[in-house]
């Protein structure tokens, strides 16, 4: 019989939605995606945003809803390292309002 002991679990990075997972060993703690809702507001001047996902790993699936839940692709995702992507909004910034980014 296994017996896992929990010791503690740091919630630093832990946020209402967030997902962790148990990888099998002892004490080791991940977070396996990251979901944000991203507004017109929230996109630069050339409608690009750079989101801290935080998974520790450069390339991520990303799937963007709009705000009619229909799936879209933006013009460009980037992955730019370990803990961030850029994500280009053009095309798509006269017709939605925000948009639920989910990456994993």
């Amino acid at each position: 019989m296994t017996i896992l002991r929990i010791k503690q679990i740091s919630n630093s990075d832990a946020f209402e939605g967030a997902v962790i997972a148990f990888d099998g060993g002892a004490n080791i703690w991940r977070k396996i995606n990251h979901t944000q809702v991203v507004e017109i507001a929230d996109l630069d001047n050339d409608h690009t945003i750079v989101i801290n996902h935080g998974l520790g790993r450069k390339y991520v699936n990303v799937n963007i809803y709009d705000d009619s839940d229909i799936l879209v692709m933006p013009n460009l995702i980037q992955a730019i390292d370990a803990n961030h992507i850029l994500l280009d909004f053009t095309s798509f910034v006269e017709q939605d309002l925000y948009w639920t980014v989910t990456i994993s």
